[in-house]
């Protein structure tokens, strides 16, 4: 699942980036398998949300220039016939999924 690879993705950089242990960008983009590029527009999503991330040089690593904490997770649950009834106001939902409260049909 790739959403799920993504969140994960995104966590380890995080705490890499917590530590001042990433490495080069080179480096770090190895360590999470993801180019240089990707690397580079994640770091441009994680600024958007609030983090200041500089480069040091000197250490050769990212490290957040502000107090930034990212918690993220993902949590799938399915329901069942009577659980869908009840969110769905008595209409069927057959295979949804449900992310902050809105049905994503798993049906294609």
């Amino acid at each position: 699942m790739e959403l799920r690879n993504e969140i994960h993705r995104l966590n380890r950089l995080h705490q890499l980036i917590k530590m001042c242990n990433t490495g080069s960008p080179d480096e770090l983009a190895q360590k999470l398998h993801i180019s240089k590029r990707h690397l580079y527009n994640v770091l441009d999503n994680l600024r958007a949300l609030g983090a200041k991330i500089d480069y040091s040089r000197s250490d050769y690593t990212f490290y957040y220039a502000n107090s930034f904490e990212l918690h993220l997770d993902l949590q799938v649950e399915y329901l069942d016939e009577n659980d869908k009834k009840c969110i769905s106001a008595g209409s069927f939902l057959y295979n949804a999924m449900f992310v902050h409260g809105r049905p994503i049909s798993l049906q294609t």
